[in-house]
């Protein structure tokens, strides 16, 4: 590829990274009130402004569309607990590159009186289940009180508070408690690598806490399953069968996650709670069987999300398939995805 074919697909790249910025933000806004719009759209001002989280240029890669949606998902969880903040988010900047540091130094700045230990930040970080387990100790400790006078089975001593507070970063809630009332408290006998990425464990450490066989299930969608057949007339003995069907529990969103190797495998809170539905979608034929892409529908009929194995966006072939199965169940496509399939459909013309 010569240097200007790079520098104009560098550059289309960074376009489409504003438009995406752009959609989530309206999209973001159609689901809060006036109020939480207002607060909302000062934080996206802010982080803008002084920071290089939302900043194309350097959001634009292949995780854009991730960095984006979890970038969003913090400052909709700030706009919830605005009454508590403690400071001006005008006032906040940061010269950090990465989306972990900025973003827990953004919730440090609005709501820390005292300090938390890191591992309740990553609440905020992560999918919203986690940060609702986490969220009222978080804050209670935020405003300069002790974990001691927190709610919980048993208190605390001194001892155990003071261990409670170097719980290591990927412990879970119940087990830092655990881990603080015993000291040799280990969450799992697995020993993490270097060459480990931060996926993989992700990936474990869900798979160690719900259990890969769970029974935990949840009622069928009203949306139907769906199948589409593709015959090319040149080629009549390759035939694809596209299936799209329901994921109705935390071992089929586990296996999911792992076959896909992206975080489905979290989302079991939101489809106990009737917040969204997850989907597979496979495609059979005469020369391929893979995974395909793992779709979300929220509760008001919004196709949300569209990803394939390791995040990657859908291909244009799978967008039709499921702009088809849009269509037969009446469902609604993202601001995001709509883009992207307009784009895709214009390049194929």
């Amino acid at each position: 590829m010569s240097t200007g074919n790079m520098l104009e697909s560098s550059s289309l790249t960074v376009r489409r990274c504003k438009q995406l910025i752009d959609a989530a933000i309206h999209e973001q806004l159609e689901l809060l009130d006036a109020k939480s719009a207002n607060t909302f759209v000062q934080l996206v001002s802010v982080v803008r402004a002084n920071s290089n989280v939302l900043r194309p240029a350097i959001v634009a890669g292949p995780n854009a569309f991730k960095r984006i949606k979890s970038t969003f998902e913090v400052l909709v969880k700030l706009t919830e607990v605005r009454r508590l903040w403690q400071r001006e988010p005008w006032q906040w900047t940061s010269n950090e590159v990465s989306f972990a540091p900025s973003m827990r130094s953004l919730v440090e700045f609005l709501l820390a009186k005292s300090d938390v230990p890191t591992f309740l930040y990553m609440g905020w970080l992560r999918e919203r289940s986690d940060w609702y387990f986490s969220k009222k100790l978080f804050l209670h400790l935020a405003a300069g009180n002790s974990v001691r006078g927190y709610q919980t089975k048993s208190r605390l001593t001194k001892a155990m508070a003071r261990r409670f507070n170097k719980t290591p970063d990927h412990f879970s809630l119940d087990d830092a408690f655990s881990f603080a009332r015993d000291p040799d408290f280990k969450t799992t006998e697995y020993k993490f690598t270097a060459g480990d990425t931060k996926r993989r464990r992700k990936q474990f450490l869900i798979a160690m806490k719900l259990g890969p066989a769970s029974q935990k299930r949840w009622r069928r969608s009203p949306v139907s399953d769906f199948q589409q057949t593709d015959v090319e007339p040149a080629k009549p003995w390759s035939v694809r069968v596209w299936s799209i069907k329901q994921l109705l529990s935390e071992s089929e969103l586990i296996a999911e996650g792992d076959r896909q190797n992206h975080c489905v495998g979290s989302y079991a809170y939101k489809c106990e709670n009737g917040d969204s539905t997850i989907w597979s979608m496979e495609c059979r034929g005469t020369m391929t069987c893979h995974a395909a892409v793992t779709i979300e529908v929220n509760s008001d009929g919004r196709i949300v999300t569209a990803l394939g194995k390791n995040n990657r966006s859908t291909k244009f072939v799978e967008l039709e398939v499921i702009a088809n199965w849009a269509k037969q169940e009446g469902l609604e496509f993202s601001a995001y995805l709509w883009r992207r399939l307009i784009d895709l459909r214009s390049l194929q013309a």
